[in-house]
């Protein structure tokens, strides 16, 4: 008779290539592995590392004298200057695009040179390991921990005390030829607030590469651990989502650069669309010359996103974008009944088919997902 196996290790080392061979381990944010309907044994492992993140947050750049003087803007900020509001500072990039200097601060750059040189903060040591990044979306990463700024580095701008937050976190676990307007970046948050006005703001804006923006924290049911959302997206560049501390009452938030990755260009996808008319109300009717799409990555209508027009057999095609969601709307159909948020998913064509039952009703009728023939992987 087989003696039986009863050594711990020897165990350990069965049911790991048991786990690696049966295809279905998951990596969970403790870095242990467990495999579904298998046994409830755990091993530690050492986590894989992506080596390139869709997004990332990095403070590489924070002593240079473009976000020094964003910061002398941002702390001017009357409900800063009473010791009121909650605001973080932080600059859209995308990534292999070189960022153009925010207009409100070009303007000034020159003259306040000097100004700013005899208030720079501390060096970067003290700040942040240089290169380091704070965020990236892998699944196996919810939150990010960052050396936390030393207590001389607590400085105090225009009477404004610097807020570091030592976490940037995901809210949920993620999946993993165009118009000029492609360079826009779109933002929503709970309130987002331009350099240039210091006053106002929405949940929405549109941003060019390089921009500075300020998140205004107006506790909502969307807060969660004291954290309010961020989503940055982009028609080029992957989208970013994420969780931002609430800095202390009166302090400003230092958030960093969020960095936009270029997606491979194998991995990305377009969305193909089909228009058609049907019911007898065309009878008496006559269809439009042309109809628009519009799109976008946060937000979509107005001044906010791209159009693409549908040819005359009602067809459209968006041409290449990164995979995501995205906003879209029949703007020439019911202005309020006629949005929906679709998925691209990675090197795939995501076509949709719409019905039309008069010239103010139109419905999505089939969502449907092919790999792009163009591909070659």
């Amino acid at each position: 008779m087989p003696k039986k196996i009863g050594h711990p290790l020897l165990s350990a080392v069965m049911v790991s290539s048991c786990l690696l061979l049966s295809g279905t381990v998951h990596f969970w944010p403790s870095d242990l592995v467990q495999a579904d309907d298998g046994p409830a044994q755990e091993i530690a492992i050492t986590p894989l590392v992506r080596a390139k993140p869709a997004w990332r947050v990095s403070r590489a750049e924070f002593e240079s004298p473009i976000w020094q003087q964003a910061i002398q803007r941002a702390t001017q900020h009357k409900a800063l200057q009473v010791g009121a509001g909650e605001f973080t500072l932080l600059r859209v990039v995308l990534e292999g695009v070189v960022p153009a200097a925010p207009k409100p601060l070009a303007e000034t750059q020159q003259r306040d040179a000097a100004e700013i040189s005899e208030v720079r903060l501390p060096p970067q040591d003290s700040i942040l390991p240089r290169n380091e990044d704070i965020a990236t979306t892998s699944p196996a990463v919810r939150a990010i921990s960052v050396t936390a700024p030393a207590a001389e580095s607590s400085r105090v701008i225009n009477g404004v005390r610097l807020f570091f937050p030592e976490t940037v976190s995901e809210p949920t676990p993620k999946a993993v030829a165009l118009p000029a307007k492609t360079d826009i970046v779109q933002v929503t948050s709970t309130k987002v607030v331009s350099l240039e006005e210091l006053s106002g703001g929405g949940i929405f804006r549109e941003l060019a590469n390089g921009d500075f923006i300020l998140i205004e924290h107006i506790n909502s049911t969307r807060r969660k651990d004291n954290r309010d959302p961020v989503r940055v997206g982009s028609f080029t560049h992957h989208d970013a989502e994420f969780l931002v501390p609430v800095p202390p009452r009166g302090q400003l938030g230092i958030l960093g650069d969020v960095i936009l990755s270029r997606p491979q260009p194998e991995s990305m996808g377009k969305i193909e669309l089909d228009l058609r008319l049907v019911g007898p109300e065309w009878k008496n009717t006559a269809p439009q010359a042309k109809y628009q799409l519009q799109l976008g990555p946060c937000v979509v209508g107005g001044v906010y996103g791209v159009t693409r027009e549908f040819n005359h057999d009602y067809q459209c095609d968006t041409g290449l974008l990164p995979p995501g969601e995205y906003h879209l709307l029949l703007s020439d159909f019911d202005m309020v009944k006629s949005r929906w948020t679709v998925t691209i998913k990675p090197g795939q064509v995501t076509h949709l088919r719409f019905e039309a039952s008069s010239p103010k009703v139109v419905k999505l009728t089939e969502e449907t997902w092919i790999k792009r023939p163009d591909n070659p992987r």
